[in-house]
């Protein structure tokens, strides 16, 4: 039988024809795991990208399976919330944490004297739910991986693209470059160039 997906899939190709496409809402993760093998290499580790990155490939490989057990773990005993939306707030956690999103609880204040909660605080508002989600080992394992790749990759930019000091927006109140800025802002590049 066919499944919804399957009928959605040869259905697009009817009228699209013979196309590429792409999943912007898993893009910064793969485009971001495009550097793993370098930063393997630079580190005179001849480690498998897979064995290395395991969350960052279940993600990639295998979505569903990731997001439903991370689902499982972090909404155990709720009800109140649908499956779907209870998805969708993970799949926002991850995007964010991709951005390189603090896995802290801990607001701020900022230079206006207004509170700024993290990211994670403001989607997975429900305190326990949110450190069911930090406490999981596979996102515990994604997000250090995803802190790995940031690490690298904004090392890179710094070495390989010193222009970016002279823009003003990629740096923090205080003057330093932003590796969360920098990161968006490579990301954006490489994003517009796959949709050109």
């Amino acid at each position: 039988g066919l499944s919804v997906q399957n009928v959605d899939k040869e259905l697009r190709r009817a009228m699209l024809g013979n196309c590429w496409e792409y999943d912007m809402r898993s893009s910064v993760v793969a485009w971001k795991m495009g550097f793993a093998r370098d930063l393997l290499l630079q580190a005179n580790t001849h480690a498998d990208v897979r064995v290395y990155f395991p969350a960052t490939t279940l993600y990639l490989e295998d979505k569903a399976d990731f997001m439903a057990t991370v689902r499982y773990f972090t909404f155990t005993d709720n009800e109140a919330l649908s499956p779907d939306f209870q998805l969708g707030l993970i799949k926002q956690a991850l995007t964010a944490i991709s951005f390189g999103a603090r896995s802290s609880g801990c607001g701020w204040t900022d230079s206006s004297g207004g509170w700024k909660n993290p990211a994670l605080v403001d989607i997975l508002m429900n305190k326990v739910e949110r450190q069911n989600f930090i406490s999981d080992p596979t996102v515990k394992a994604f997000i250090a991986e995803q802190h790995e790749l940031d690490e690298y990759i904004f090392s890179v930019a710094k070495r390989k693209l010193p222009e970016l000091m002279n823009f003003e927006f990629l740096k923090t109140t205080s003057g330093r470059l932003s590796k969360s800025k920098v990161l968006s802002y490579l990301y954006q590049h490489a994003e517009t160039n796959a949709m050109d």
